[in-house]
């Protein structure tokens, strides 16, 4: 979030988020998404590992499109060290999830 404000004001673009309350979206589409996300990931861990996964998987897909935009190489920086987190915190959500699901599968097998 620092290295979008330092592009933010080096570039003189107005702030896009006018409020810092959390869960609340002025973009319509994004609003109905965070809520159909909060709904499925408070269903269970494994539905909340999902849905982190799936956040990164939209940030990833954004972030890419957005790369293809651009030719500032101040904003393809942020942009690709964002997809690099992204990238990782997929794999740490898709571990949870291998993980999670191996040990589902071998209680069923006890049982």
């Amino acid at each position: 979030m620092d290295a979008v404000k330092v592009l933010l004001d080096k570039y003189m673009i107005a702030n896009p988020v006018m409020q810092d309350s959390r869960g609340e979206f002025a973009n319509q589409k994004i609003q109905e998404l965070y809520t159909s996300l909060v709904d499925q990931g408070g269903q269970s861990l494994i539905s909340a590992l999902a849905v982190g996964a799936t956040i990164e998987d939209l940030d990833i897909k954004d972030l890419d499109e957005l790369l293809a935009q651009t030719s500032n190489t101040d904003i393809k920086i942020v942009y690709q060290n964002l997809a690099k987190g992204s990238r990782n915190h997929m794999r740490a959500f898709m571990g949870q999830l291998t993980a999670a699901h191996i040990l589902h599968d071998f209680c069923l097998n006890r049982i």
